[in-house]
């Protein structure tokens, strides 16, 4: 299951430095691009809590937020009895 990131508004010259995201009942199933001079870290906790995140690692690998649009797809699972959960705009899940 692909999960879109809720749409990221930026204003003139402004890019993406920095990203975490945030999952209930998931778990990062692949992740099938990970920009160049960017550093990726996934946490697939086996309580079904995922979290991934992500930094660039110098000035000119700042990004237009549309590359987050397609950058991992989300293995979905509520057999613990949590409800899946995924990003939503305004929100830090």
């Amino acid at each position: 299951m692909s999960v879109p990131v809720p749409q990221i508004h930026l204003v003139g010259k402004e890019r993406v430095v920095a990203f975490e995201i945030r999952f209930t009942s998931a778990g990062i199933a692949q992740i099938p691009r990970v920009p160049i001079g960017w550093h990726v870290n996934v946490d697939n906790d086996p309580s079904w809590k995922t979290k991934i995140w992500g930094t660039i690692r110098v000035g000119a690998a700042a990004g237009f937020a549309s590359f987050l649009r397609d950058l991992l797809v989300v293995e979905k699972d509520e057999s613990l009895g949590l409800p899946f959960s995924r990003p939503r705009r305004g929100s830090s899940n």
